[in-house]
């Protein structure tokens, strides 16, 4: 009998079932490859979303096809149209933008004014 274990974390798996089996490791995916599934359950489940708003999933899912899947179903039930911020949303990442704003006022601006301008951005953070 032979059963096959799939983890994303090794180490969340007992040493004694480890030491009994046979590891293989795989490398994240492509972008082109999971964008190529992620077009095809958008069009199957007719789904609302912009370039932008799968770009940032394809950037957001690191290779990962299940967190590709699983945060397109997250913001599919939240949101009609889904948009790049949705997406962040959903994940729960600050903006890119709002990342560039924060280390241009850190290079820029002295220490009380920049932490008043990243205190703006975190309060303005949906």
């Amino acid at each position: 009998m032979r059963f096959c274990i799939i983890c994303n974390y090794i180490n969340k798996v007992s040493p004694a079932i480890q030491s009994r089996t046979t590891k293989f490791r795989f490398s994240p995916l492509s972008t082109t490859s999971i964008g190529a599934r992620i077009d095809h359950i958008i069009e199957a489940e007719s789904v609302n979303i912009t370039d932008a708003g799968k770009q940032a999933l394809l950037k957001l899912s690191n290779g990962d096809m299940r967190r590709a899947v699983n945060v397109l179903q997250a913001c599919a039930s939240a949101y009609d149209l889904i948009n790049e911020e949705d997406v962040y949303m959903c994940v729960g990442m600050i903006m890119p933008a709002d990342t560039e704003r924060i280390v241009e006022s850190m290079l820029s601006e002295e220490l009380g004014t920049c932490l008043r301008s990243m205190t703006l951005v975190v309060l303005l953070w949906p």
